[in-house]
């Protein structure tokens, strides 16, 4: 919708973990058609690469079963991406992501939508100082499933249908590049792979032009330790 995506479940939700603005991710990007088969992925400017949006605000109706995402700056493109780390009434905690397309846009009812009448901040939000919780893999896995990772790398070994390469065995492992160097998936490695993707790319994923993101700003330091002790445990 124009200010936002609205989020429906089946469970009732724990309210003030739905409400939190930071447990929502998104991104967004565009394809370029041509005669050939596939696309880079363009951020709304033309750049190579998908475009970061923060969440400023998140909303529960009244039922505890729908969240309302505010959105600065919605507006028609090819693929989105959001992304969510919620927990239910009960406890369970669950990591999700959808994909789409929004075509068009419309406008958030709230009263109509079963939400209290109120207004949509849509305020750009600054990352709020909060205790970083602690690297461990577990961590690690969470962020990469509310980020989107697990969506170009797989966990179990396989490559089929993914872009880049399997987190399976990856740390500690040789790595060839499509220059030719090598070096061994460290964490000095990882960690730039994370903030700086197209610095050094492994051979054979050079063809998917699918044109990974940098994490830069986007995942705390916290995080992305927590990304690298998660990938290291995928032995």
């Amino acid at each position: 919708m124009t200010e936002g995506v609205l989020l429906r479940f089946d469970v009732t939700l724990d309210r003030r973990v739905a409400a939190d603005p930071a447990n929502y991710s998104a991104e967004r990007w565009n394809y370029r058609r041509t005669a050939d088969y596939g696309s880079p992925h363009f951020t709304l400017d033309g750049q190579k690469g998908q475009d970061t949006m923060t969440s400023s605000s998140a909303y529960v109706s009244r039922d505890g079963r729908s969240v309302f995402v505010g959105l600065p700056g919605m507006q028609p493109v090819m693929q989105m991406r959001l992304g969510w780390s919620l927990r239910t009434q009960a406890g369970v905690r669950f990591e999700q992501s959808a994909y789409f397309t929004p075509a068009e846009l419309t406008r958030f009812d709230p009263v109509a939508e079963g939400f209290d009448p109120v207004p949509i901040d849509l305020a750009p939000r600054a990352a709020a100082p909060l205790a970083p919780a602690p690297a461990t893999a577990e961590e690690g896995r969470r962020v990469a499933a509310r980020a989107g990772c697990l969506g170009c790398h797989s966990t179990d070994g396989t490559v089929i249908g993914r872009v880049g390469p399997t987190w399976k065995g990856l740390y500690g492992a040789d790595q060839t590049f499509t220059d030719g160097s090598r070096t061994v998936a460290d964490v000095a490695y990882l960690r730039q792979s994370i903030l700086e993707p197209a610095a050094k790319i492994v051979a054979r994923f050079d063809q998917s032009d699918a044109g990974m993101p940098s994490y830069a700003g986007v995942l705390t330091p916290a995080e992305i330790e927590a990304v690298i002790a998660y990938i290291e445990s995928l032995k």
